[in-house]
């Protein structure tokens, strides 16, 4: 018997999730282009230098020692014995952390952006449609997906879905900015903490007995351009890492809510496919431009977490072991649980679209078995469709060298940690 839900249009219609509306943050510059937030940067990389003006410490060319200072930190021989003195162009690890928080400000806004037009457009492009019926397990009931969709159409359910948690987002706002900002001070400020007990320890002289080392650290915090007595680089150092963690937490919450939308995805819709493949990627191009956006900023946050070990040591992770607690333990979810549910979605959007043009068929009183040339365009759609590459998490507009610098970069903070116990 021919099923009429394979015939019938289960084309949807969505809202899409919003962080700009629930966390109030680039709310204004919403439509703007994304490079415009290098202004931030600009005006970032300025407070470093006023700060480090004010104190009189930044620096002249002699104090120019990256490649001494990258062979201390792996322990190679270096010529020079390591002076404890650290103006603004000596201290790389500034640098790096600002080249991070100022592409973290910029890739934070494109990954916004991707994310609140993505499920419309996948919806207007048929690559998402309605289930049959809505799909119900412990899971689903468990994270209360059932009971939001309850009483729904199925071709209604995953657009009040939405509607539903970009409501109780922005109801909820306050509860997750407040606590954000909360958070972060303390964060700014046990990482501030932690440089003051034991900044550039990775760079100190070898051979020095504990005492001795102790009184070089103590000297090279004292003559640190935001350290010592330099009270007013001191507190900008820690607004400047205050907005910095605030950046890392955002992409974290709404990266936690993006993740939820994703497994009711699982529950409430059926991939498909653009068949006319408009944008080359049968209709999942939003999709992969948000999921690049996600792989840069994992690969954001572990150059910065790198940079920050190789200052601090990994004996002295404790002073930013929330940031790699959740670093820890949200990479692989925000890295791995999307392939993990969209692995076999190329598939299922075939076998869909083959059960469809098998449905058709008969209804269109063709015996598939039985009448060769009436089958013949039928056959010839279906051998097209099986011979689409359909990968919604594919990267293909950029490098398998960027690709692998993404992988690489995530893992950098792993693989340091690992270099610094055995070299110890």
């Amino acid at each position: 018997m021919t099923d009429q839900r394979q015939v019938a249009d289960r084309r949807i219609s969505t809202g899409d999730l919003d962080p700009f509306a629930f966390t109030g943050i680039y709310r204004w510059f919403k439509d703007w282009h994304s490079a415009w937030l290098l202004l931030v940067g600009v005006g970032y990389i300025g407070a470093v230098l006023v700060g480090a003006a004010s104190a009189g410490a930044i620096g002249t060319v002699e104090d120019f020692q990256v490649v001494d200072d990258v062979k201390r930190i792996l322990q190679l021989p270096v010529t020079e014995v390591s002076q404890p003195s650290f103006p603004l162009i000596r201290d790389v690890t500034t640098w790096l952390l600002c080249g991070s928080v100022i592409a973290g400000t910029v890739l934070l806004h494109r990954h916004w952006s991707y994310l609140s037009t993505c499920l419309s457009k996948l919806a207007e492009n048929g690559a998402i449609i309605a289930k049959p019926a809505v799909r119900s397990t412990r899971v689903s009931r468990a994270l209360r997906i059932d009971a939001i969709v309850a009483g729904k159409d199925p071709q209604e359910a995953f657009g009040h879905f939405i509607a539903r948690v970009n409501q109780t987002l922005r109801e909820h706002r306050a509860h997750l900015v407040v606590p954000m900002g909360i958070l972060s001070l303390v964060l700014a400020v046990l990482l501030w903490l932690g440089m003051e007990n034991s900044l550039f320890q990775t760079v100190a002289p070898p051979g020095l007995s504990d005492y001795e080392r102790q009184v070089w650290l103590e000297t090279a915090y004292q003559h640190w351009w935001a350290g010592g007595k330099h009270h007013f680089a001191r507190l900008l150092y820690l607004l400047l890492a205050w907005y910095a963690i605030f950046v890392i937490l955002a992409f974290q919450v709404v990266g936690v809510c993006a993740i939820y939308v994703t497994i009711a995805m699982h529950y409430l819709v059926d991939p498909s496919a653009d068949w006319l493949n408009s944008d080359g990627r049968y209709g999942w191009a939003p999709l992969a431009r948000f999921y690049r956006t996600v792989m840069w900023a994992n690969a954001i946050l572990g150059t910065s977490l790198t940079t920050v070990l190789a200052s601090l040591g990994v004996t002295n992770v404790a002073w930013i072991g929330v940031l790699v607690a959740l670093y820890v333990l949200l990479m692989p979810v925000f890295t791995v649980a999307p392939w993990v549910l969209f692995r076999h979605a190329g598939r299922r959007a075939v076998d869909t679209r083959v059960a469809q043009i098998k449905a058709l068929a008969l209804a269109n009183g063709v015996r598939i078995a039985e009448d060769i040339e009436r089958m013949g365009p039928y056959l010839a759609e279906i051998d097209r469709c099986r011979t689409a590459d359909i990968r919604p998490l594919r990267m293909g507009t950029i490098s398998l060298f960027t690709q692998f610098t993404q992988f690489t970069l995530v893992f950098l903070p792993i693989v340091l940690a690992g270099a610094q116990i055995w070299l110890q």
